[in-house]
């Protein structure tokens, strides 16, 4: 399940909220930003209006090049070599695709280059480690065993290398020094800027659309292929759910038990998922139910700590800030639907938005323990515990923020209920 946060943790993503005030666009990652934040309220898969020109591999026909790479030298901690190309391609047409075809032209000589550089210094990388490595176990020596191929998948293409095999006098024993330095597999590798790479195509386009934009950028068309981009994706979402746990774990180690106390039982066991009650109001994004946000809108009206004076939200094309001694935070789920494999039916993110003077923290999470174990973590460092600053939490009203909510001490805490929400409920109860 935390595999499917990779979206939300890891991508800046393109989209809206508007259910609680403001208007803020989600191009985040997980952290700390400070956005200016202008009303954006668009699909995830958006395509420009009218053609784009984009250069394919048949836009590079008719380039030649001739790459002449010399040995690869070790200079005491640096490697040294000479390097020529010959380039030799046709004419363009003078016309408004040339400063695009000439660069098509020069990525995909760049590329070329960048692929046997990549093979000549990896393979120099081997050789000095099977160098390094020449006495063996309990200093018997060893024997070379000749060399294997091996593939990197690069953000220039893919890239076949040849690796030493090597046998220890000592027990007979054969293995390949670089796969156990490097942590690399035995057949195939993929690059953390690969990774990198994929995670950010995510962002705003379909898996389909992510491998398409990669395979060109590197000028292989088959780089990867659809269901190695998807678990590309889950594996760096798992890693990074388990960085912002620790992170949020070790925050609330050096806190209190009065502390804790304050923060209430969704920071003991974040892996815990209790059973949750979808009270969430189903989707409604018919015309009608437009007007009646714009009518919404139109009479805002805000409150919160007594005596506070009514909070608009802020022009479209203006930034969002926090009063100075105030830390709002906005929850929400979001819900997409499972694959077939999961025997459910739909899958649940929970996500949060903590909003102090100019900074905006974004969180995603699989529980929401999980989330709060992140929220508490910041809440502590934020000085709310100790009365530095209120906490004002905006939600539509969910259960699992409701129970979050009535679960801390904090003294100098309000929550607002999304106006748009209440009328909703208000109206279905009637």
């Amino acid at each position: 399940m935390d595999s499917l946060l990779a979206l939300a943790s890891w991508c800046a993503m393109r989209g809206r909220m508007h259910k609680i005030g403001g208007w803020f666009p989600e191009r985040f990652r997980s952290g700390v930003a400070a956005l200016p934040a202008r009303a954006i309220k668009k699909h995830a898969r958006w395509t420009p209006i009218g053609p784009v020109w984009r250069y394919t591999m048949r836009a590079t026909d008719g380039l030649q090049t001739t790459i002449n790479l010399g040995p690869v030298h070790r200079d005491d901690q640096a490697f040294s070599l000479q390097l020529s190309l010959g380039m030799s391609l046709p004419v363009p047409s003078q016309d408004e695709h040339l400063p695009d075809q000439i660069e098509a032209f020069v990525h995909q000589a760049g590329l070329q280059i960048q692929r046997r550089l990549f093979r000549a210094l990896i393979e120099k990388a081997d050789q000095e480690l099977v160098l390094q490595n020449r006495r063996g176990k309990a200093g018997a020596g060893i024997q070379r065993r000749g060399t294997r191929p091996f593939t990197f998948k690069t953000t220039f293409g893919e890239v076949t290398v040849q690796r030493s095999r090597i046998s220890h006098k000592h027990d007979g024993t054969i293995e390949v020094p670089s796969a156990r330095a490097w942590e690399t597999s035995h057949q195939l590798h993929i690059t953390r800027n690969l990774r990198d790479a994929v995670c950010d195509q995510f962002s705003d386009r379909s898996a389909g659309e992510s491998r398409a934009e990669v395979c060109r950028n590197a000028g292989d068309e088959d780089l990867l292929g659809l269901s190695t981009i998807i678990d590309i994706v889950h594996q760096e979402g798992e890693q990074l759910v388990r960085a912002q746990r620790e992170r949020g774990r070790a925050v609330l180690d050096g806190a209190s038990e009065a502390q804790l106390a304050l923060l209430g039982p969704a920071v003991a066991d974040p892996d815990a998922l209790t059973g949750l009650v979808d009270d969430d109001l189903p989707l409604d994004d018919s015309e009608e139910a437009q007007l009646e946000w714009e009518q919404v809108q139109a009479e805002w009206i805000a409150t919160g700590f007594p005596g506070c004076e009514p909070a608009f939200p802020v022009a479209k094309d203006q930034p969002r800030a926090v009063d100075e001694g105030f830390v709002i935070v906005e929850p929400d789920e979001v819900k997409t639907k499972a694959q077939p494999s999961t025997g459910r039916k739909e899958v649940w993110t929970f996500t949060a938005v903590v909003l102090v003077a100019g900074l905006r923290y974004a969180f995603a999470e699989a529980t929401a323990e999980g989330l709060w174990l992140q929220v508490s973590a910041l809440l502590l460092q934020l000085g709310v515990l100790s009365g530095e600053r209120r906490l004002l939490v905006l939600g539509d009203g969910a259960a699992w923020i409701r129970a979050w909510f009535e679960s801390l001490g904090i003294s100098l805490q309000a929550m607002i209920l999304c106006w748009w929400h209440l009328r909703k409920r208000c109206y279905a109860g009637l």
